[in-house]
């Protein structure tokens, strides 16, 4: 959609990819009847769903080459001849950030390129889990609110419990102080 922002961590040569990957996504929730918006967000029945697409890093080293050093800024004492540098490997994933909390527990969070398999090749079980998560979040809200009822209905009979028991103490304190001056009446009488 338009005016989206996307939660795009990837380098420029699989930028072109990531968008492709993500429009097909958000064409297939369109197409399912669901309201997709920026970020990109997926409402289904009630709950947002963000997606977002990463590239995985990975570290390989480098010879030190210590003519291309200057000396103006940071310094290191280099023992080693070599220096290992985060690169894109080029391998994607899809991930569902906000699955992360233990409501999502059961669910599939993310879907990466593997070896023998592309995300490309797998946009219908992201879908499902996307969908799958959207479910879990929407069964943890209800929890949630049940759990809200169930905590105020509590919250309310004890006071009024203590309510009654602060009745029951004003009660047994008029009770005391009236025995107490039948006792002084009578004391007066002998």
């Amino acid at each position: 959609p338009e005016g989206s922002q996307l939660d795009l961590i990837v380098s420029r040569e699989q930028l072109r990819r990531s968008l492709l990957i993500m429009s097909a996504l958000l064409r297939a929730f369109e197409s399912l009847g669901h309201k997709v918006s920026s970020g990109p967000k997926i409402e289904i029945n009630g709950q947002s769903v963000t997606l977002a697409i990463r590239e995985a890093t990975m570290k390989v080293e480098e010879e030190f080459d210590a003519s291309k050093e200057s000396i103006a800024g940071r310094y290191d004492f280099f023992s080693e001849r070599k220096r290992k540098k985060h690169v894109p490997s080029g391998l994607l994933t899809v991930v569902v950030p906000e699955a992360d909390g233990y409501w999502a527990s059961g669910c599939r969070k993310q879907w990466k390129d593997t070896k023998t398999q592309r995300i490309e090749n797998c946009l219908n079980c992201i879908v499902a889990g996307v969908l799958a998560i959207a479910e879990k979040k929407l069964e943890h809200e209800i929890n949630q609110k049940h759990e809200a009822i169930k905590k105020a209905e509590e919250e309310k009979l004890q006071r009024k419990q203590a309510a009654e028991r602060a009745k029951k103490r004003e009660e047994q304190k008029q009770e005391q102080r009236k025995l107490e001056g039948l006792l002084t009446q009578a004391s007066d009488l002998k």
